[in-house]
């Protein structure tokens, strides 16, 4: 069906992202289709077309013709084909689609009774074939918004023409069947006129609206996030492709509430070789980033255990072996013997993403205090290896220093990352290339502490914690609204404040989303 296929194919290749509610304000993701597009988009709209017109049944009205009543009975489509260079699906300036199609071939087989009134009354009945050819259709598609932010759809004018028709009997009376011949050839053009624009407007009206209906305008980012992609304005259309315009935000799951800062403009691209082009703006990682500030969530307690087992030792005060963080500093192996450190890195200001200079960078910016604390109080996860924590990193709360720990210091911490952006036939991801910490010292309840000794920290809490962690947040990363689509051949332009998705699309027609 088209509401499964075709039209729900451009609709879904179309509703890619993230919408908002107020149309005056820039989208925080926007997809273009162009006409290659729309081309593969007619290719399974005209399949699903053939595939429900198929085996499909209907009613020829009965009638009488001088002294013979007929009733015609189990009327069926063998076939409807569908040259493909004879279809189009174009954009029509304003809001909506012409879907056309020429040079349709239709077979059909039905069985007929008649009745004879002439001095004496007699009956028969029979089969007849029918084969139709040069058939043709025009309809426009109307896209517009519902009330949920969903794309909506409806058919519009719609007229179909049927070419030329020939009928084949099967047994009985000749000299009655050719004078039925006229009759039934009248009276199937009729049906069939009728009944092709009533298919298509079912299909658009009834079956595309409802998949349509049923797309989800959220997605989840583990069990604290959502992504929302409702639409901000309904689908536009110019002479050689359309557009649709999303949210893009990032929300907190259990309040969404939008950021205070708007998306900035989308910038301008004009190649129009692939299928399709998706633009996500800065704006939607911002706005992860403005929720993970205002949430606590960028705020976490890290212990050894959350340094892979072969590093632990090197937030030991006593050391163990000969690297740990006692050695470099004296004062605190001597004032803490036999504990660990804690380090509570908290962000202290909203961080800032945006595409500059051809690569995505990140600035953020906090604080991080140092506790010691005895081996044996240290808190732990019991149950959550590193691969399963790194994995599921978005579900997890932030973790709050313990009270049990003594101060030691607190250092002003400057973070610069550089990452590159991807995708796969499903999700955007994002991995580290370069990632730097400035430090400075703010505060110190313990003496002799050096720069070296920070650095030394430093390192180790972003090599073996940090930068990890952010790297399974990018494994994981954001799904794309695709439903039964998927992307081929996907490549990444970063431009400013934004990057563009240029790619070609598969249907899936059974895929379940």
């Amino acid at each position: 069906m088209i509401g499964a296929g075709g039209m729900t194919l451009l609709c879904t290749a179309v509703v890619l992202g993230c919408i908002g509610v107020v149309s005056s304000l820039n989208p925080g993701f926007q997809a273009k289709i162009t006409a290659a597009g729309l081309n593969y988009a007619n290719e399974n709209a005209i399949e699903q077309l053939s595939a429900s017109m198929k085996d499909k049944k209907f009613n020829i009205p009965s009638g009488k013709a001088g002294k013979v009543s007929f009733s015609v009975t189990d009327a069926e489509i063998t076939e409807f084909s569908v040259p493909t260079p004879f279809t189009s699906l174009k954009p029509i300036q304003g809001s909506g689609l012409q879907w056309s199609a020429a040079n349709i071939r239709v077979s059909m087989k039905a069985n007929f009774k008649y009745t004879v009134h002439k001095f004496i009354k007699f009956s028969d009945h029979g089969r007849f074939d029918v084969s139709v050819s040069r058939v043709s259709f025009i309809v426009r598609a109307i896209f517009g918004m519902d009330t949920t932010g969903r794309p909506s759809i409806k058919a519009g004018p719609c007229s179909s023409d049927i070419g030329s028709l020939s009928l084949k009997f099967h047994g009985g009376m000749s000299w009655i069947y050719n004078l039925l011949r006229g009759i039934f050839e009248h009276k199937i053009k009729d049906v069939l006129n009728d009944k092709m624009c009533d298919v298509i407007g079912k299909l658009l009206n009834e079956n595309a609206e409802k998949s349509l209906s049923s797309l989800k305008v959220t997605a989840s980012l583990g069990k604290l996030f959502q992504l929302d992609y409702t639409l901000t304005d309904s689908p536009k259309f110019t002479s050689s492709y359309m557009e649709t315009y999303h949210k893009g935000e990032i929300d907190w799951k259990s309040a969404p509430s939008p950021p205070p800062f708007h998306a900035p403009p989308l910038p301008p691209w004009n190649d129009t070789s692939r299928m399709m082009y998706v633009w996500v703006s800065d704006y939607m990682m911002n706005s992860l980033l403005y929720q993970a500030q205002k949430h606590n969530f960028l705020s976490y307690n890290m212990t050894a255990q959350d340094l892979p087992a072969g590093s632990r030792g090197v937030l030991n005060t006593t050391c163990t072996d000969s690297i740990c963080i006692g050695n470099f500093i004296p004062a605190l192996q001597k004032k803490y013997p036999n504990c660990q450190l804690e380090l509570l890195m908290k962000s202290t200001k909203k961080s800032d993403i945006a595409v500059v200079n051809g690569a995505v960078e990140t600035r953020m910016y906090g604080s991080i205090s140092l506790y010691a604390s005895p081996v044996n109080t240290l808190y732990f996860k019991p149950g959550i290896p590193d691969h399963e924590l790194r994995k599921n990193i978005y579900d997890f709360p932030p973790r709050q220093a313990g009270n049990s720990g003594n101060y030691i210091l607190t250092m002003d911490a400057n973070m610069t990352m550089t990452g590159k952006i991807s995708v796969d036939d499903r999700r955007m991801h994002f991995k580290v290339n370069n990632m730097s910490i400035a430090v400075s010292l703010q505060n110190s309840a313990v003496s002799n502490v050096t720069e070296k000794a920070l650095n030394f920290l430093i390192k180790y809490a972003v090599q073996k914690f940090v930068q990890p962690s952010i790297d399974g947040l990018g494994q994981i990363g954001i799904p794309l609204p695709l439903g039964k689509v998927t992307l081929k051949n996907a490549e990444v332009v970063l431009l400013k404040h934004a990057f563009i998705i240029a790619t070609d699309v598969e249907y899936h027609p059974d895929d379940k989303f």
